[in-house]
């Protein structure tokens, strides 16, 4: 009987914790299930993605070691247009969205500049909200909603040369004067919680109108960098609708559902 009672909320147990991980996350792409050297675009790696990858032969492709640990990572380059050089669809949202990522840039000049933005299809246009480094001096981190004019520079948020980040974007609606559109972007750098009161460096916002009531893509822009030796790599791109999702991190109920199961099975042991 204490068997099968402990079977059963091992199963339910589980069962709670998968269901409310799928939940949070959207898509992801840890980019380990590609071989080091191989062109991203028609490849369909990760989870909850839509379509496979569409990116330009040559300009984006996997390389093994840029980011420590992480294995296989994203590696970008520039295509000499600004036009976006890879692009992945998903399930449509318009709640709040996060998008988390790991960044390291070689090589990266004042006068160059790297963006990922969200946006609802594969249109190329400046809708939706984005993040990135800024073509400014000490290449900020940058938070956008919409065109250029509607952008907010992380003052004193340096992107290192060879120094890895971990940035998330979250877009929401704030309901204010723009419909149903998207109308917020913040910007989380190196933080392990949501934290909006973080300095300048670590945490910026921007208000506009997206041009969008829902999002469905995210997409890459390089413009001017060398193409002897400028890279940006991204590994662990995660979209989700929590920021602790987009970090891998469990989910405080998710962590208080594993306590109580083990605590029970402790009880069970004890009782033998």
């Amino acid at each position: 009987m204490r068997a099968h009672t402990f079977t059963l909320l091992f199963a339910i147990t589980t069962s709670l914790l998968v269901s409310s991980a799928q939940a949070a996350l959207i898509a992801s792409d840890d980019f380990n299930s590609y071989t080091a050297g191989q062109n991203l675009s028609g490849v369909n790696g990760g989870t909850g993605w839509t379509n496979a990858w569409a990116a330009d032969s040559g300009d984006v492709t996997t390389q093994s070691g840029d980011i420590p640990g992480a294995g296989v990572s994203m590696q970008v380059t520039d295509d000499g247009s600004t036009d976006p050089i890879a692009k992945r669809l998903f399930a449509s949202q318009t709640g709040s969205v996060y998008l988390g990522f790991q960044l390291k840039a070689t090589d990266f000049a004042s006068d160059e500049f790297f963006q990922i933005y969200l946006n609802n299809g594969l249109a190329d246009n400046s809708k939706g909200g984005s993040v990135g480094m800024r073509n400014a001096a000490g290449n900020p981190a940058f938070a956008r909603v919409g065109g250029s004019s509607n952008t907010t520079n992380l003052v004193g948020s340096a992107v290192d040369d060879g120094e890895v980040h971990q940035i998330v974007l979250k877009l929401s609606k704030t309901g204010l004067g723009h419909a149903s559109n998207y109308d917020f972007a913040e910007v989380f750098v190196d933080l392990a919680t949501e934290n909006t009161g973080a300095p300048a460096a670590n945490y910026g916002s921007q208000t506009g109108n997206s041009g969008v009531s829902a999002l469905s893509s995210v997409a890459f822009r390089t413009h001017q960098l060398n193409l002897e030796s400028d890279f940006v790599y991204i590994d662990n791109l995660r979209i989700a609708t929590t920021y602790a999702e987009v970090l891998a991190i469990p989910e405080p109920s998710s962590i208080l559902l594993i306590s109580l199961g083990l605590g029970y099975v402790l009880i069970l042991r004890r009782r033998k």
